[in-house]
């Protein structure tokens, strides 16, 4: 693909992070996808299908960025330099899943019990009335804001610790969120502006997965209060949705994670080149120094 190496001047707004993950999608489509549904796949096997599936997902997004060093790797060669650390990535997204639960439940006990005493007070203001109930949907609503605002800017900061994991040496499954914690100092709001974006693209989609569901449901409901029906063919009816609508969010998935692999590669290669001098190298054509900066682990 042709090098976007001329973007970085200065650092990339929201939408040429989109645009560039966008073109690096476009361009490798078939190469990407087929990953995505290599990962999808070994998702179904536990423990080491697991560790696979991660690994996968974190080689779209080192072909991304080698791509965008000009130094485009081919996939079995990219598998090859990241199969020794293929624990690791189980083990980094074990703790990326902890850290984000941890984070959503410190957030909602403490919220919950600092609005305690608030409602308790408006319970005693305005006992039962319309007033109250209006106060009480007007906190949970805020509470659930700042619960969303304070996971977002947690993903924020260890967006990219896949792949730091995926392309630096002297990176391990826990060093590499102190490494997308360091990178991302001082670029958060930018890089909530492009989850937030990326959730903007994706919801749509899985919101046309819903649908089916949404309309079935409803009158397989009514059908069984209503209408006499044998249990079996019911229950596999049932079952038959499903299946369908899991296959729905499935091929879905499949379709997204390549963008959003993309875009951590975009936004690691635009955070090294502000913090560490990369665009310096490219542009100077100073294969040392290039070689200097990107700690590879493939070589």
């Amino acid at each position: 693909m042709t090098s976007l190496a001329s973007l970085y001047r200065r650092p990339l707004s929201i939408g040429n992070v989109i645009n560039a993950a966008l073109q690096l999608y476009r361009t490798h489509f078939r190469q990407y996808l087929g990953l995505a549904l290599q990962a999808a796949l070994w998702w179904l096997i536990p423990i080491y299908g697991w560790a696979r599936s991660l690994t996968t997902l974190a080689q779209l997004s080192r072909l991304g960025f080698r791509h965008l060093l000009d130094q485009p790797e081919r996939p079995a060669e990219t598998f090859r330099v990241l199969q020794p650390r293929l624990w690791s990535f189980l083990g980094a997204g074990i703790l990326h899943f902890l850290l984000l639960v941890t984070v959503n439940m410190t957030l909602s006990f403490g919220i919950s019990l600092s609005l305690l005493p608030v409602l308790m007070g408006l319970a005693g203001l305005f006992g039962d009335s319309a007033i109250a109930g209006v106060f009480a949907l007007l906190l949970q609503f805020l509470s659930q804001v700042i619960i969303f605002v304070g996971q977002i800017w947690v993903q924020s900061r260890l967006f990219v610790y896949d792949i730091a994991l995926a392309m630096e040496r002297s990176t391990d499954a826990t060093q590499c969120f102190g490494r997308s914690w360091t990178l991302t100092r001082g670029s958060i709001l930018r890089i909530q502006g492009v989850i937030l974006a990326a959730y903007l693209i994706s919801t749509p989609l899985f919101i046309l997965a819903c649908l089916p569901l949404l309309v079935l449901v409803p009158s397989l409901i009514q059908s069984a209060q209503t209408l006499p029906i044998d249990p079996i063919p019911f229950a596999l009816w049932v079952l038959a949705t499903l299946v369908g609508f899991i296959g729905v969010i499935i091929v879905v998935n499949i379709l997204l994670s390549p963008l959003w692999q993309a875009m951590k590669a975009v936004l690691y290669y635009d955070l090294r080149c502000r913090r560490e001098g990369l665009d310096f190298g490219l542009r100077t054509g100073r294969q040392n120094l290039r070689a200097g900066v990107v700690e590879d682990l493939g070589r």
